[in-house]
């Protein structure tokens, strides 16, 4: 029996084995958090993988090894940078103040002082 489920959230792992794709039955994968820079080739070998965490990693760019997982859903994959990460909360956030303040300003133009 082969393990369907691996997570590994901020271990700070900065690679994975070469061979990691040899574990063909996993389902799901959540590596969020570490430091990985790269996936292995063998990423491909990944042929029942449906979920897939890399958000908050060093990756670049989405590895092109996962191209070939068919069963990959791409609701429930996450990729983005760890500064992509940064700079998309702090967008919101500011968003967020700014919709508030908008909607105190016009609430205190429309205010009856009298």
């Amino acid at each position: 029996m082969q393990i369907q489920g691996f997570w590994a959230h901020g271990n700070l792992l900065r690679a994975l084995p070469d061979n990691f794709g040899n574990l063909n039955k996993l389902h799901t994968i959540s590596l969020a958090g570490n430091r990985l820079g790269s996936l292995p080739k063998s990423m491909s070998g990944l042929v029942n993988l449906k979920d897939l965490g890399l958000q908050g990693n060093e990756l670049t760019e989405a590895p092109a090894e996962l191209g070939a997982l068919s069963k990959l859903n791409p609701h429930s994959t996450t990729f983005y940078h760890r500064s992509s990460l940064t700079a998309n909360y702090m967008h919101d956030s500011l968003q967020r103040v700014v919709s508030s303040l908008y909607i105190y300003i016009i609430a205190l133009l429309t205010t009856d002082v009298t």
